[in-house]
């Protein structure tokens, strides 16, 4: 039996007797995986970087501690004290913080002086290799959420009804493919819903471009929470899933996304990211989502059925 500390840059809310996050990195990085260690016997202990004090102390007291996205600087001193004490230090990376990234400095102390490093892809941990020169043991993300019966929901005479969903800060990709698919010329029309927190302006611009191009393409703003986008999903079409493959900051991103939509039974057209390719054989990947889009519409019927393979590697 370990006493593992995880240490987690998010607030964190306390649900009946255990925690919930609204930052999907912290439920599938340290909540989930948390649950599955206590699971097993193991002693563990969940605490805010936010509270510096109480993280302090629960790191002292562990056998292993596991910094999880680590921001505040504070987190340094927690992780030489942790040392000290005996502790065994692990930093957990899921997001590219070199180059330009305002704490690349505080990042690269930690990987530095932890005894363990941990990525969520591929991507990050050769990203982590080339800049510190340090390994990682590779850990994906989990997935949540209900399992949904893999369905193709459209039918002719209506609007295809697709789904973006995630962080705000990657809502400049789907500007991108909206002008891509404001621009395409077909005879069916699309309505996006976009569940996302809320960003300053983001519902008048969803006025603008529909007064502009509804007649193509209809954008919709729905406030995000983990319940809403299981609704959307049952109730889409099929979910975007854009992104902008060759950034680095992208590029060392999991399919959780991905996989999340598969799970719910939703057909999607994604970006070919590097953890999209092992869903290639099922899912459109690339660029041109409206040749994609037409793809659909004119193989309806083997749509089931690749959801289906899908799902089956998912929870293979």
């Amino acid at each position: 039996m370990r006493r593992i500390c995880w240490i987690t840059y998010s607030t964190l809310e306390e649900r009946g007797d255990f925690f919930y996050s609204p930052f999907a990195s912290t439920r599938y990085r340290v909540l989930i995986p948390a649950q599955w260690l206590a699971a097993r016997g193991h002693v563990q202990s969940i605490v805010s970087a936010e509270q510096p004090e109480a993280a302090l102390a629960a790191a002292k007291n562990a056998d292993v501690v596991i910094f999880s996205k680590s921001y505040q600087d504070s987190n340094e001193a927690i992780l030489a004290e942790a040392k000290r004490a005996g502790a065994k230090v692990i930093v957990d990376s899921c997001d590219y913080k070199f180059g330009s990234h305002p704490k690349q400095a505080h990042y690269r102390e930690m990987i530095a002086r932890a005894d363990g490093l941990v990525a969520n892809t591929q991507e990050m941990a050769t990203a982590i290799r080339a800049e510190t020169n340090r390994e990682s043991v590779i850990i994906g993300d989990p997935y949540e959420g209900p399992k949904g019966e893999a369905e193709w929901k459209w039918r002719p005479g209506r609007r295809v009804e697709a789904l973006w969903f995630g962080h705000p800060v990657n809502l400049d990709t789907l500007e991108a493919l909206l002008s891509q698919l404001a621009a395409r010329k077909a005879e069916v029309a699309l309505s996006v819903r976009i569940c996302t927190r809320m960003r300053a302006g983001l519902e008048e611009e969803c006025r603008v471009f529909n007064r502009q191009v509804g007649n193509r393409v209809k954008v919709y703003f729905v406030p995000w929470s983990v319940e809403q986008v299981w609704k959307e999903l049952r109730e889409t079409d099929l979910v975007l899933l854009p992104s902008r493959v060759g950034e680095e900051k992208k590029d060392v991103k999991s399919p959780n996304r991905l996989v999340e939509s598969i799970w719910a039974g939703r057909f999607a057209l994604a970006s070919a990211l590097p953890a999209y390719q092992p869903f290639a054989e099922w899912i459109p990947l690339g660029d041109d989502f409206c040749a994609e889009l037409d793809w659909v519409l004119s193989h309806q019927s083997g749509i089931v059925p690749r959801i289906r393979a899908a799902q089956d590697f998912v929870a293979a």
